[in-house]
């Protein structure tokens, strides 16, 4: 199980007709409100969200991801409800008690431990028409409930880890796999939407490999070979080439790419325009030690 706090803005309304989407097949599986549809939890949310005024994102939206596993074992509406109420549950435990360390160091009064059932929320299950999703619910609340308490979710995303695996524990859950066990993702920084896309599906595009090789040889260069053509030949021996041009204005501009291949500006490759390999081709004892770390080897 993996739960996920986002941003859920200023629209409780905008946020339930996503929830409600045809294409997802959604149900309630829980919460505290009476309403069906997205419309009449919008009505029922309005004395929430009238009490939460001050507040510049007043809605709080939290998804729970469950493991196919979960669903072959039988897990049920009503128990998939009862996980996401334990989770908000346990999240405005522990923003209370964190909240209220500050408040004793203060001096001044604790809160009293908020009651979860005293929060207006829906749970809403999502299955994806395509099936490639994982079975997941979105919790819906507003941050402040009936009695005017304020859920400040301070550093929620620290805390979801150790909760999830504790709700994992207590509802019998299938756990997740540890790191060491699961594949390794190529971690090459995507310099585009192209790459990132990419980097989301487990692949990895040439001209990322391209910007990681490159900035990797030129951190291991030694002092020695500080130069335009020690970079170059340095390249040449992962199969990349270096080529130089000259802009309009007289300004070296610097291009990288596979011998054979496509070739790519600096810049685009993560380096900072000319002024990044620029630096290669002035002389050593030049230098300011405090442009690049990578001049001090």
């Amino acid at each position: 199980m993996i739960t996920k706090q986002h941003r859920g803005g200023k629209s409780v309304r905008q946020l339930l007709d996503y929830c409600f989407r045809k294409d997802q097949a959604p149900e309630i599986v829980g919460g505290t409100m009476s309403g069906r549809s997205a419309r009449e939890l919008a009505r029922e949310f309005a004395a929430s969200r009238a009490a939460a005024a001050h507040l510049s994102h007043p809605v709080l939206h939290w998804s729970i991801s469950y493991q196919q596993a979960d669903m072959d074992a039988g897990l049920t509406a009503e128990r998939r409800g009862e996980v996401a109420r334990e989770v908000m549950r346990s999240h405005l435990e522990d923003d209370w008690a964190k909240l209220n360390k500050q408040r004793v160091k203060r001096g001044l009064d604790p809160f009293p431990k908020p009651d979860v059932d005293q929060w207006d929320f829906v749970v809403v299950a999502h299955r994806a028409a395509d099936g490639k999703a994982n079975p997941h619910d979105h919790l819906v609340a507003i941050r402040v409930n009936r009695d005017g308490y304020v859920y400040h979710a301070k550093h929620s995303h620290r805390a979801a880890p150790g909760i999830d695996r504790d709700l994992e524990r207590r509802f019998g859950l299938a756990s997740l796999p540890d790191r060491e066990h699961q594949p390794s993702r190529p971690r090459i920084r995507p310099t585009d939407r192209t790459g990132y896309v990419a980097h989301q599906r487990d692949r990895v595009t040439v001209k990322d490999t391209v910007a990681r090789d490159a900035r990797v040889i030129l951190d291991g260069l030694p002092p020695t070979q500080l130069s335009v053509e020690g970079y170059a030949s340095a390249l040449a021996e992962s199969g990349l080439c270096l080529y130089r041009e000259h802009s309009n204005c007289g300004r070296p501009r610097y291009y990288i790419g596979k011998s054979n291949g496509e070739r790519w500006r600096a810049d685009r490759l993560g380096f900072k325009g000319h002024d990044d390999l620029g630096r290669l081709e002035v002389p050593q004892n030049e230098r300011h030690r405090n442009h690049h770390p990578h001049w001090d080897r």
